[in-house]
């Protein structure tokens, strides 16, 4: 997998913009970063996602129960993973499992300090 992102990384991008170049390797990280999930590496599967501008409600659907009952958000077709759910995913395994919830935990932090960034500088801005 590293590998994959390595050479994904120094691709040659003959054919694509910029912008599209960002977008095929934005996938490969978020499907790098789901491998990593399964595997219980969080460490890297975070620093993947961060980097990737993944779509949050990607790794909360993983989560049961922690979407509301009136989203209509559907995963990426073609899906980034084939997790289903993170009981299944570690089959009930205690331990794993509060990792997974201590990821989460994390991940959405941490997106929420960077969106009160984002606003600061805004208002920053405007003013």
């Amino acid at each position: 997998m590293e590998e994959a992102l390595e050479l994904a990384q120094n691709a040659n991008r003959v054919g694509m913009t910029k912008e599209q170049y960002q977008k095929v390797y934005n996938k490969i990280q978020q499907q790098a970063a789901f491998i990593c999930f399964s595997n219980g590496d969080f460490g890297k599967a975070r620093e993947l996602l961060d980097s990737s501008s993944v779509d949050p409600r990607e790794v909360i659907s993983l989560f049961p129960g922690l979407m509301p009952p009136s989203s209509t958000f559907v995963r990426t077709i073609p899906p980034l993973h084939s997790i289903a759910d993170v009981s299944h995913l570690f089959h009930g395994d205690e331990g794993k499992l509060s990792e997974a919830k201590q990821f989460l935990r994390h991940f959405l932090e941490e997106l929420h300090e960077i969106s009160l960034q984002h606003t600061l500088v805004w208002q920053f801005a405007l003013y």
